[in-house]
């Protein structure tokens, strides 16, 4: 597909992926963020499952080199018609999360807690999850997955500046 195809591929089904972990989460019993935590990974496997599929039937020459090299991550690609299209979904998310970032230091409070702020959390997780469902569509259909950038980068930015989101989005 073009770039166009894939941005808003990744974008479509990264809001599919969002919805079933939230959709399969909700029938877990006990601590809601270690259900969330557990349908996650399920829906992971699920996906990679999927995507070693498409492994095993890809052309070994052609299709299957593009495929561990997107799967590896890479800026080779990435041009800046690509850049560029991507672009308004990365910085509207970013502004998004920017303009909420004083509201996100309730997410880790229980349901009482939060509740007793007056706000509404299941509009405050979903803005949350738009937000970075966008980032993550757009820079991942850009250059692929580079997966330790999402896994080590929030921790040592929660070591070096706290957990502080209003210090810690910007």
């Amino acid at each position: 597909a073009s770039s166009v195809g894939i941005t808003i591929g990744a974008f479509a089904m990264s809001l599919f992926t969002v919805a079933l972990v939230f959709t399969v989460s909700r029938h877990a019993r006990g601590d809601r963020i270690l259900g969330l935590v557990l349908a996650g990974i399920m829906v992971s496997s699920l996906f990679q499952s999927g995507t070693s599929f498409l492994k095993l039937a890809a052309d070994p020459n052609n299709q299957l080199p593009q495929i561990t090299y997107w799967l590896m991550g890479s800026l080779n690609n990435a041009t800046w018609y690509t850049v560029i299209f991507a672009l308004p979904f990365v910085l509207g998310g970013i502004v998004l999360l920017y303009s909420i970032r004083w509201r996100l230091n309730i997410l880790p409070m229980s349901e009482d807690e939060i509740q007793s702020t007056g706000s509404n959390v299941n509009i405050l997780r979903a803005l949350t999850a738009l937000a970075s469902t966008m980032i993550t569509a757009a820079c991942v259909s850009t250059c692929g997955q580079v997966g330790w950038v999402g896994l080590l980068i929030p921790h040592i930015c929660r070591m070096a500046l706290g957990s502080d989101n209003m210090v810690l989005v910007p």
